[in-house]
């Protein structure tokens, strides 16, 4: 399999999770809002694994901190990354 079709079989999946993400939005419970953030950042993820997969930089492939909150795990691990800590 070559890497254009993994990145297209990757963004299939991704499109999958934005699917069920999409069915959480109209909840109104605190599961289904913590669900909806966890499934948000899944699709996010394997979109970025596509990227990478397709030959991106890394910084090109995740973005910055902020479009994932600094306060979060993700974006405090990637602006200690940038910042080669």
């Amino acid at each position: 399999m070559s890497a254009t079709e993994l990145a297209k079989v990757l963004r299939a999946e991704a499109e999958a999770i934005w699917s069920v993400r999409n069915e959480l939005r109209d909840g109104d419970t605190e599961r289904d809002d913590r669900l909806y953030r966890s499934l948000n950042n899944a699709a996010e993820l394997v979109r970025i694994l596509a990227r990478l997969v397709e030959g991106e930089q890394f910084h090109k492939a995740f973005g910055a901190p902020g479009d994932f909150g600094y306060e979060t795990p993700l974006g405090a691990a990637l602006s200690r990354h940038y910042r080669g800590e």
